[in-house]
């Protein structure tokens, strides 16, 4: 089977085996029961082009088509800078860590703000999501207290900002 591959407005013909032409086939979903060689061929060509043969596949493709984790070859003491990140590898625990850093931050702030009862007490409800009731009984207080507390530190907190 001769497989078409356009990119960058340029086309290229691959020339592709009966087993490639069926792990193409599963790979891209194309269902063949009962197809001649000639419209299983068809069939997989228009497969490929809606899925790869795309303008806009191949121009964002372009950019990012050499991010990956490349064999480095030559010296063994040669290091990989890359460190095995994909794509999208690793995004998420950058995006955790700054949002632990911007978290420890605003902590930093309330507690400089407020008194240590109102500062532990909005750090406890608003930050660590605990009830206001399950707070007040870990601090033996009743619940009325602590939000009395909430209270006066929304009204300091307000002055601030």
């Amino acid at each position: 089977m001769r497989l078409r591959v356009v990119y960058e407005d340029e086309a290229q013909y691959l020339e592709i085996n009966d087993e490639a032409t069926a792990q193409l086939t599963v790979s891209l979903g194309v269902d063949v029961t009962g197809a001649t060689q000639e419209e299983k061929e068809q069939m997989v060509q228009e497969a490929f082009n809606v899925q790869f043969n795309r303008p806009d596949y191949n121009n964002w493709h372009k950019m990012e088509r050499h991010w990956g984790n490349p064999e480095t070859k030559g010296d063994s003491d040669e290091k990989d800078y890359n460190n095995g990140l994909g794509i999208n590898d690793g995004y998420d625990q950058f995006a955790e860590e700054e949002k632990r850093w911007e978290e420890e931050e605003v902590r930093e702030k309330v507690r400089t703000m407020l008194s240590p009862l109102q500062a532990d007490a909005v750090i406890a409800v608003y930050l660590d999501g605990i009830s206001i009731t399950a707070y007040a009984a870990a601090q033996g207080v009743t619940k009325s207290a602590i939000s009395q507390r909430l209270e006066t530190a929304k009204k300091k907190l307000k002055n601030f900002y």
